[in-house]
């Protein structure tokens, strides 16, 4: 090897695995109906079952481990269980009330990512739960996007050790469209806080939260890149890099989006699309998906759809043209969820009709078919493992001269932004603080992305004035910024 690839190496290792702590939170994941656990040990996985578990689950799956690896609890979305298999005290009704709940209950959450869990920074004897359900309103066909989003906090040394949670339903947003999956996080850049990122549903929007010691910050919000499909977001993922300067979402129905991610501002910025095609999910435009992981280098996509597994090379001048095709097994529903696991290896879920196993990529690093696919290659103590739990990199390192909230954040607060009417058939006004000497810049979009009027306010002026007679009914988004890469989104409805 040479000198200048030893040091890259070198440097990657560095930054992607020099956090002194959070080496464990990923060595146990909860899988299958009924839960059991894989245990990552090296290059081993150990498969072990849950002594009072009969936890069903559907799609949603989320586990954590302390810092030294040892298994401390799961949940499926709408309750919380310890390393036994029993709800927690004050653990029931997740994101409750909610009309489909009922309708879960049995088999849990039914989106790829309806929960996230982490450790509270600075103090892991709490964590963090980010949560929430679908709606029973008919946004698409058959509903499931989601309305609120919410955090709880478990306390892991009540009941004896086993947890209790002490904060419940604690809403973050209320009354915007979400996306009913694609929940994703990434380390700051001081490798101590936590970005989260939950997408809105067919818009470009992405509501950010920052985890601090103290308190939850956001959202801050950034429209950015294309526009997802009208499809029901349940088979839609999100996921970051190892590295934590590359995020990627994709869904049923929408080009797969790559973006560059700035781990210090919470930005993202270069917005690309990779055309993922797909022979099963019958997407209107033939690009679709349901989940996908970055290899450990960050140099491959995945991208599956139930029976189609592609791998995009990132660092060709022609990412559209690098798909590999890794396998086609034409049968139902082979092909579910992506996830790294801590020893290099990516797990993909499958419904198989109650198989005992699931599918590996033993090589993501390598190009084409030397990555090693193998279908059933991974075997588990449980039936039908549909659902993996996501888990971020818990051991993404620090960069040096990053502070803790960036400057450009701290500068505004999102509630200090006042629309009203809303909704509106004539005038609509926006009061917001004055703003030193840059003055605030207002732009508003239709549905589709396009700017239908936009102003630049001079210094000092704390309102907006805008005529939405002419315009037609539905609704668009107000963006206001003031200064470099800040920005602040809302919603305003159109009515005749």
């Amino acid at each position: 090897m040479s000198i200048l690839k030893t040091m890259f190496a070198w440097f990657f290792f560095l930054l992607v695995f020099s956090g002194a702590a959070g080496q464990g939170y990923d060595r146990v994941w909860a899988v299958g109906t009924p839960v059991a656990t894989m245990t990552f040990d090296g290059d081993s996985v150990i498969n072990g079952q849950l002594v009072d578990s009969m936890t069903l689950s559907f799609n949603t799956l989320a586990s954590i481990c302390d810092s030294s690896g040892h298994f401390l609890c799961y949940s499926n979305g709408l309750a919380v269980y310890n390393r036994y298999g029993q709800i927690m005290p004050h653990g029931d009704s997740l994101s409750y009330p909610s009309p489909y709940y009922q309708l879960q209950q049995p088999q849990g959450q039914a989106s790829s990512q309806g929960v996230l869990i982490l450790p509270k920074p600075g103090d892991t004897n709490f964590y963090y739960l980010f949560h929430y359900t679908s709606t029973d309103t008919d946004f698409t066909s058959g509903g499931y996007e989601a309305t609120h989003f919410y955090y709880s906090v478990m306390d892991i040394r009540a009941d004896s050790g086993r947890g209790d949670i002490v904060k419940k339903n604690v809403p973050l947003l209320h009354g915007e469209i979400l996306s009913a999956s694609r929940l994703a996080a990434c380390r700051h850049a001081n490798g101590r806080d936590w970005w989260i990122v939950k997408p809105a549903w067919h818009e470009n929007i992405y509501y950010k939260f920052l985890l601090t010691p103290d308190t939850i910050l956001g959202p801050f919000i950034q429209q950015i890149g294309p526009i997802y499909g009208a499809a029901p977001e349940l088979p839609s993922y999100s996921t970051f890099s190892q590295d934590g300067s590359k995020y990627a979402s994709v869904t049923a129905e929408s080009f797969v989006v790559v973006m560059d991610f700035d781990r210090c501002t919470g930005l993202f910025s270069n917005p690309d699309s990779i055309y993922n095609r797909d022979t099963y999910l019958s997407a209107p435009s033939g690009s679709g998906g349901v989940s996908l992981a970055f290899s450990p280098n960050g140099r491959f996509l995945y991208v599956d759809d139930p029976i189609e597994l592609n791998q995009y090379d990132l660092f060709s001048m022609r990412i559209n043209d690098s798909v590999k095709i890794m396998t086609d097994t034409n049968e139902f529903y082979q092909m579910n969820i992506l996830q790294l696991g801590s020893n290099g290896k990516i797990y993909l879920s499958c419904w198989a009709g109650g198989s005992y196993a699931m599918h590996v990529i033993n090589q993501p690093d390598s190009l084409g078919l030397a990555c090693d696919f193998q279908l059933f290659g991974q075997p588990t103590s449980t039936q039908s493992p549909v659902a993996l739990p996501y888990f971020p990199n818990f051991r993404l390192g620090a960069i040096a001269g990053c502070d803790t909230i960036p400057n450009s954040i701290r500068d505004i607060e999102t509630s200090s932004i006042k629309i009203a009417p809303n909704p509106a058939s004539g005038m609509v006004t926006i009061s917001y603080p004055p703003h030193g000497s840059d003055g605030w810049s207002i732009e508003l979009y239709d549905n589709v992305g396009e700017v239908v009027y936009s102003v630049k306010e001079q210094a000092g002026a704390d309102k907006t004035s805008i005529d939405v007679s002419a315009f037609a009914a539905g609704m668009y988004v107000v963006r206001v910024t003031a200064g470099s890469g800040v920005f602040l989104n809302a919603k305003v409805v159109v009515v005749r």
